[in-house]
């Protein structure tokens, strides 16, 4: 393994779904809008870590496999650019397709559906979301 530098790690926190045996019952969700009937929100409990070591994997990335790892990181261009992702018809048309078009690639897939997105707007209203 490569050398790692002072500026490769940094230590922060991290907010794991809790262990819960209503998880063996149903799985954990959060919603993010209100639901009419009362339903709750969310079913997830979440616990912080602190202090934990957060490494830069850009040095390392062709270390990582879908197969070994469980994740891969792959490099994709788009013909987005930043103020593209106010507009929710350029996300869907654009961006979403070529994500899609990109998983298809790397996985070899037949087939992608995006389902929803999230894009963070702002610290004021932080999600935006669509299905």
């Amino acid at each position: 393994m490569a050398a790692v530098s002072d500026e490769d790690v940094v230590r922060g926190s991290i907010h794991f779904l809790k262990r819960d045996a209503l998880y063996d019952l149903e799985k954990p969700y959060t919603i993010r809008y209100a639901l009419p009937d009362g339903t709750p929100r969310t079913n997830s409990q979440h616990e912080e870590h602190h202090g934990l070591l957060i490494r830069n994997i850009r040095p390392q990335l062709q270390r990582f496999s879908l197969e070994s790892h469980g994740f891969t990181v792959v490099k994709m261009k788009s013909a987005m650019t930043y103020q593209d992702f106010e507009s929710e018809d350029h996300i869907i048309n654009t961006y979403l397709a070529e994500v899609a078009r990109k998983l298809r690639e790397t996985l070899k897939a037949r087939h992608v559906q995006v389902y929803e997105h999230t894009v963070s707007t702002s610290t004021e209203y932080p999600i935006r979301q669509a299905f």
